[in-house]
């Protein structure tokens, strides 16, 4: 398999991803999590949000 095609496929499945859940006890940084998240994901060049 080439690295074209594996990074195509890569692609292709990062952008079928829509909601993942983060679960552990209080306190635990989740709040952080989901903020450093949300901001990676809005730099990332595949984003289609800014």
């Amino acid at each position: 398999m080439s690295t074209g095609t594996t990074q195509e496929q890569l692609k292709n499945e990062v952008l079928k991803r829509r909601t993942f859940a983060i679960i552990s006890h209080p306190d635990a940084g989740k709040t952080t999590l989901t903020e450093k998240s949300a901001a990676v994901r809005r730099r990332h060049p595949l984003s289609r949000y800014g």
